[in-house]
């Protein structure tokens, strides 16, 4: 609880444009992938709200205990279900996707003017046609479909991360489940233009929902360092 209470009250000291929710793949933005951060998001009032071993009834519940508080963002980056998919008796991907949902219409519900980003649940583990592997793909599948809702887009960032073959593309991940810095590149590169566009929606009061296929959106398809990470 005292990690949730500090959470609420950095929401409260510092004015938060872009809202990054979820679990240890979010808060290690700033540890692992914080050159990145500095680099990608920093200019942009980012606020990081990730903790670690969080499922999404985890998050949900910060939410519905004043986890936002005072901050008026225009964007939230929700990055959440890979550990309900992982966990000893896994959740099912409807249950978690149902889960991502209710997330969704909390923060639409007490944000509605902000844009809200699903990003794709990203690769876990090292086996590609593992079980866990098949459910993140059905889970995610059921995620996109959050895109038909007001203000909510879907970014699908899972294949950037793999080879043809399923395996992790070689140094983004240092375990197969978090990402290493060059991960960090690599996910920031496909949400570079997404949120770009998003806080541009938010600005001019725009609803129309959309999905960012494959990371990308429009003509905002670069990050600021203007080439996506080297393979």
């Amino acid at each position: 609880m005292r990690h949730v209470l500090a959470l609420t009250q950095e929401a409260n000291r510092e004015p938060v444009d872009i809202y990054f929710l979820g679990d240890s793949l979010t808060e290690f933005w700033t540890e692992t992938g914080r050159d990145v951060w500095v680099r990608d998001w920093l200019a942009l009032r980012p606020g990081n709200f990730g903790m670690a071993a969080d499922r999404v009834e985890h998050i949900l519940f910060r939410l519905e205990h004043g986890n936002l508080g005072t901050t008026q963002p225009k964007v939230f980056l929700l990055l959440a279900g890979t550990n309900n998919l992982a966990q000893d008796i896994p959740d099912s991907p409807e249950d978690t996707a149902r889960g991502v949902a209710a997330i969704v219409d909390l923060l639409r519900a007490q944000r509605p003017a902000a844009e809200v980003l699903v990003v794709s649940i990203l690769p876990n583990g090292e086996l590609p046609g593992s079980p866990l592997r098949q459910r993140i793909r059905e889970c995610n599948a059921l995620l996109a479909k959050l895109a038909t809702r007001e203000r909510v887009s879907f970014v699908d960032a899972h294949d950037q991360f793999l080879l043809q073959n399923g395996e992790w593309k070689p140094g983004l991940t240092i375990d197969g489940t978090h990402l290493s810095t060059r991960g960090y590149a690599v996910l920031s590169y496909a949400l570079q233009g997404p949120v770009r566009q998003a806080l541009k929606s938010a600005g001019q009061g725009s609803a129309s929902p959309s999905t960012a296929a494959n990371g990308q959106a429009g003509s905002d398809r670069q990050s600021s360092a203007g080439n996506p990470p080297a393979e």
